[in-house]
């Protein structure tokens, strides 16, 4: 007589005791192997990396035995790294700044890549292959990446071009898999606790920063480390300070490489921990998201970053008007109560600190405007001299000088600070204009996915798409968006927006 199975978990060719031995096997001799070989190059940071991919391989011994698990791992994973600078460059120029400054290996990569494997064992199992794509966005995205290519075949230094090449088909890569990923309750929510995680941690290694600065070193992630600089001297590097009442003051930058970026990063984010907060219906998730969004909010004030205060204005006003118009959140009394105590404890905290804030606006606004201005000139000098290509993809301050009659970029020379006129310099008009285009249609998309959100998604929709705004309003005194993990986090807001809109998988 047969016994009847069909109740019984399917757990796949990974489950089961000799299964596992063998997994376990294989990764003790691999850790070894790596040890030995890491050990003679005595490379810190490749050694890290190698301990972290091969204990995430080891796990599958014990995760293999629960249905899903390793899948839910590996998004946990990919939405925690997604900020955090954890890589190695297979080829690098670490000289280099305004772009990709290598061939970037991050632990997020190597988490996407584990998904990726997993849903296209899964769609050789159907039969096809489920891609979602807003076809504004697809063909904008196109068109810009012919034109970079064409700017980086014309480049004096092609090498460059094809580093940043490289991140931006990463990036493009995360967006369309988040955004075609058919999100299942439990899935959606592992991932959300994974950013509001990494929200949280960026958050408290700032405030940590601030309390005792130069007590977590960062130079493993690329930053330079905070050390007392003169009175009267200039930095040798840009480490984030800046003068307040003709006194140098630190700016943290969490677990990022400048307190600008850390800025642009949090306004891109906090809206979801601000949304997750009202809309999570797990009590735990709640709390995560509160704990989260307080943190942030204080690092937000202690980045010292005025267009990172004013992209979360626009990113909360947007996000704000975008609930309101469509009803997203019905508020129980105590909701209401709550919300008006955290108001009242916002606007205390702004008239408390209402002159440093104004001091912050005020002080060294005329620098960073000329700053800005004499750059802003330069590049678009470049583009009137180069209309076609561009300078090349990724090449800006190998030419500035050139194109700079102030002197500004012979002390130090820096990027064009707005990413759409760095775009328009080293790609050409049709770069140029074929990246505005699709930061606009990037925008659209996110917007309308919003608004076809079901219920549980709606407003969580919302602040995605609300963030994505306020970065991009971010991006026109900055050029962070050239920056790999933040391109990246940028077109993982965009995907995971596209991809929450659509009904929820069966679990």
């Amino acid at each position: 007589m047969r016994a009847d199975t069909s109740t019984a978990p399917a757990l796949g060719p990974l489950a089961g005791p000799s299964a596992a031995h063998r997994i376990a096997a294989v990764a003790v001799g691999l850790m070894a192997a790596a040890l030995l070989v890491v050990g003679a190059s005595g490379s810190v940071k490749v050694l890290a990396v190698v301990i972290g991919a091969l204990g995430a391989t080891s796990a599958l011994t014990v995760a293999a035995y629960v249905p899903g698990l390793p899948e839910r791992l590996w998004l946990l994973t990919l939405a925690v790294t997604l900020s955090i600078s954890l890589k190695f460059h297979l080829v690098s120029d670490p000289d280099h700044l305004g772009g990709a400054i290598g061939f970037r290996v991050a632990a997020s990569d190597m988490a996407l890549g584990a998904l990726a494997l997993m849903a296209l064992v899964r769609a050789f199992q159907r039969g096809h292959v489920r891609l979602a794509i807003d076809p504004a966005l697809l063909i904008a995205s196109v068109i810009y990446l012919a034109a970079a290519i064409a700017s980086t075949l014309g480049s004096e230094t092609p090498s460059l071009g094809w580093f940043e090449l490289s991140a931006l088909a990463q990036a493009f890569a995360l967006g369309l898999f988040l955004a075609s990923r058919r999100w299942s309750r439990s899935g959606r929510r592992v991932f959300l606790n994974g950013l509001m995680i990494a929200l949280l941690l960026q958050s408290s290694v700032a405030v940590t920063q601030v309390w005792r600065p130069g007590l977590v070193n960062l130079e493993f992630l690329g930053a330079a480390q905070y050390r007392e600089t003169p009175a009267g001297a200039l930095p040798a590097i840009d480490i984030g300070t800046t003068t307040m009442g003709g006194q140098t003051t630190y700016r943290p930058t969490g677990l990022l490489i400048h307190p600008n970026l850390f800025a642009a990063y949090l306004v891109l984010t906090l809206p979801l921990a601000l949304a997750l907060a009202l809309a999570s219906p797990a009590r735990s998730d709640r709390r995560l998201a509160i704990l989260a969004a307080v943190m942030a909010a204080g690092a937000l004030y202690l980045s010292l970053s005025r267009s990172g205060w004013i992209g979360f204005a626009v990113a909360f006003g947007l996000g704000g008007f975008m609930a309101w118009r469509s009803d997203a959140v019905r508020l129980t009394a105590r909701h209401r109560l709550a919300l008006a105590a955290v108001g009242l404890a916002v606007v205390l905290g702004v008239g408390w600190k209402a002159p440093r804030i104004y001091q912050r606006f005020t002080e060294t606004a005329t620098a960073a405007i000329e700053f800005r201005r004499d750059y802003a000139l330069a590049a678009w000098r470049m583009a009137l001299d180069h209309p076609a290509l561009g300078v090349g993809l990724n090449t800006f301050t190998s030419h500035v000088t050139r194109y700079d009659p102030t002197g500004t970029a012979r002390l130090k020379a820096f990027p064009v600070h707005n990413a759409f006129l760095l775009e328009l310099s080293e790609t050409g008009f049709a770069g140029g204009l074929a990246f505005a285009a699709m930061a606009l249609t990037m925008l659209i998309a996110a917007g309308r996915a919003a608004r076809r959100a079901p219920i549980e998604t709606h407003l969580i929709a919302i602040a995605l798409a609300a963030g994505i705004a306020g970065f991009w309003v971010t991006q026109l005194s900055d050029y962070f968006y050239r920056i790999p993990v933040i391109t990246s986090l940028v077109w993982a807001h965009a995907g995971l927006t596209i991809g929450i809109a659509r009904g929820e998988a069966r679990q």
